[in-house]
């Protein structure tokens, strides 16, 4: 904390010299002001699998994030190289830091083999009256933080102020263990494996968690589970 410092004020008198200063009244009249509507374009891509998966990106999620939907958070805490710890948990809130936030979740490990470090993952179950998800991770001691996930709105409720958002959030979320329900760990699935050429030894690889699938959100046949896209999106005539 900066030491406190004190000042010598010095005041120049006036004299007898007197100054009027004319007071101005004004009116001011209120003017109500319609709430702003929530902005529900420019929703942020996900970087795409393999730019997460060789760790050059800290944070994956696997499908186009909307209200009322299922999504996947992924983790690479060794890109960032904050936290150091084996086991890593998952602080967000939606709408702000505070809507289940507080209370950190575990996130479930990946191991990809001894080549590879681990990956993270948690999975949200978005309120249908959330705007966007603020987060960050730790691994008990440290925090890797400073996060924020914009989700889509659903059509029915797009040109709503945020207070209206706020006001049925808190509606939806005042239900017994609703944040239980909607932040809670990834289920483990049985990993493919990776070969790893070039530099590395021969016979080490990564385990991936790779899901083949549709993953465009706009297709009759979207897989939200998919985590790496096969080509087989059909289009909707």
């Amino acid at each position: 904390m900066a030491a406190a410092t004190t000042s010598t004020r010095t005041c120049v008198g006036l004299g007898r010299r007197h100054v009027r200063t004319k007071r101005k009244e004004r009116k001011i009249q209120a003017r109500a002001v319609a709430p702003e509507a929530v902005n529900v374009e420019n929703v942020p891509e996900a970087t795409d699998w393999s730019t997460f998966e060789m760790g050059k990106s800290p944070v994956y999620w696997d499908a186009k994030p909307t209200a009322g939907e299922l999504l996947t958070i992924y983790f690479n805490p060794k890109v960032n190289n904050v936290l150091e710890g084996d086991s890593i948990a998952f602080n967000g809130g939606f709408n702000g830091p505070f809507m289940c936030g507080g209370a950190p979740r575990p996130m479930t490990k990946k191991d990809r083999g001894p080549a590879c470090d681990p990956l993270y993952s948690i999975r949200i179950n978005v309120p249908k009256h959330a705007v966007w998800l603020e987060f960050s991770f730790t691994d008990g001691q440290e925090w890797d933080e400073g996060y924020k996930l914009k989700f889509l709105v659903p059509a029915n409720h797009r040109g709503q102020s945020l207070e209206f958002f706020n006001k049925e959030l808190a509606k939806e979320m005042s239900e017994e263990d609703a944040c239980y329900h909607a932040i809670f760990p990834d289920p483990v699935s049985e990993p493919d494996s990776l070969f790893l050429g070039g530099s590395m030894s021969i016979g080490m690889s990564c385990d991936l968690d790779v899901v083949p699938g549709c993953r465009d959100p706009d297709s009759p046949n979207y897989d939200p589970f998919a985590t790496i896209d096969d080509d087989t999106c059909e289009e909707e005539f």
